[in-house]
C-alpha cells in the first residue's frame, strides 16, 4: 500500500517463493520482506525494512550428490557456495525532483541505502549503494523533444564474516553495462577455461543516455546510450575490471506499462566475455 490511510506512510510486505531451474542446477528461494517508509518532504522520501531468504541449490545433473561440482557457464561452483540464509534491516534516503516518474524531462535523483546483513541467517556483510541520476529536456531550446539523462550508481560490500557468491556484486545487463548478459562480469582467478569466481565487492556504472521521440500517438522513444562500469575488490581496487557497451533502446509507454527493448553492443569484449544483443524489460521507469 504506497499511502497508509492516506498519510505520509507507507507500508510493504511481500512473501514468495520461487524456484528457477538453470542448465547446470535448480535454484528454490523462500523469503518475506516488510517495508516501511515516510514522505519526510516534498521531495525528500525515506524508509526502513528487514527481509529474510533461505537460498538452496541442487545439482540438476547429479542432484543425489550434495558435493558434486556445479558447471554454471564460465566458473564452478559448490553447493554451498549457493546454499545459504540472509537477514537484512535496510536503511534508504531518496531525493527525487524529477517531472515525471517514467519519462522525467527535468529534475535529479539523489538516492543511497545502508543494509546491515547478519540479523538472523549465516550472512554477515554490510551493504551500501548510492544512486543520481540527472535529466535535461531540449525542447524549449531546439523545439525538439531531445532529452539528455545521465546515470551514475555506486555499490559496495563490507565483509563482516561471511558473503556468499550469488551475493557478491556482479555487472551486465540492463541497470548495468548492456552488451553483456546479466550478471556474467566479475573478478575471478585462474585460467580463462577454468576459472575460480571470487566475486566483486566494489562497482561504479555510468550511463549517458539521449532520448528522441519516435511516435507519440504509439506512446513511443528511442534512446541512444553508452554504458561504463567498473568492478573490484578492496584488495586490487574498483578498476580490477572495466567494460563499455552502448546501443540503442526502444522505449514503448504500453497499456500494459513501460517495456523496454534493448538492442546493445559489447565495446572491446574480453575472449571470454559473454556478450548479449538483445534484452527487454518491462515496468521500469526509463
Amino acid at each position: 500500500n504506497p499511502r497508509v490511510w492516506d498519510s505520509d506512510y507507507s507500508l510493504g510486505a511481500s512473501v514468495y517463493q520461487n524456484e528457477i531451474q538453470y542448465t547446470a542446477y535448480n535454484q528454490k528461494s523462500v523469503g518475506a520482506s516488510l517495508d516501511v517508509g515516510k514522505q519526510l518532504t516534498r521531495n525528500l522520501y525515506g524508509s526502513v525494512g528487514y527481509a529474510f531468504s533461505e537460498n538452496k541449490a541442487t545439482d540438476a545433473n547429479n542432484s543425489a550428490n550434495p558435493n558434486a561440482l556445479i558447471d554454471y557457464g564460465q566458473f564452478v561452483f559448490e553447493p554451498k557456495d549457493l546454499n545459504y540464509a540472509k537477514g537484512t534491516l535496510t536503511v534508504g534516503l531518496n531525493y527525487d525532483t524529477t517531472d515525471d516518474f517514467y519519462v522525467p524531462r527535468e529534475g535529479f535523483i539523489l538516492g543511497g541505502s545502508l543494509g546491515y546483513v547478519g540479523l538472523g541467517g549465516d550472512q554477515k556483510f554490510l551493504d551500501a549503494t548510492a544512486r543520481f541520476g540527472a535529466y535535461y529536456g531540449l525542447e524549449e531550446l531546439i523545439d525538439y523533444d531531445l532529452i539528455l539523462r545521465y546515470k551514475i550508481r555506486a555499490s559496495a560490500l563490507k565483509d563482516r564474516g561471511n558473503i556468499a557468491i550469488p551475493e557478491k556484486l556482479f555487472m551486465g545487463g540492463i541497470g548495468s553495462v548492456r552488451g553483456f548478459q546479466p550478471y556474467s562480469i566479475t573478478p575471478f582467478s585462474g585460467p580463462d577455461d577454468n576459472r575460480t569466481l571470487l566475486g566483486g565487492t566494489q562497482r561504479l556504472i555510468n550511463t549517458v543516455e539521449a532520448s528522441i521521440p519516435l511516435s507519440e500517438a504509439a506512446k513511443m522513444r528511442l534512446a541512444f546510450f553508452y554504458d561504463y562500469g567498473m568492478i573490484g575488490r578492496s584488495s586490487t581496487g574498483l578498476d580490477e575490471l572495466t567494460r563499455e557497451g552502448y546501443g540503442v533502446a526502444l522505449e514503448w509507454f504500453s497499456p500494459m506499462g513501460p517495456i523496454n527493448l534493448v538492442f546493445a553492443r559489447a565495446r572491446n569484449p574480453e575472449s571470454y566475455d559473454r556478450t548479449a544483443s538483445f534484452e527487454f524489460t518491462m515496468g521500469q521507469k526509463f
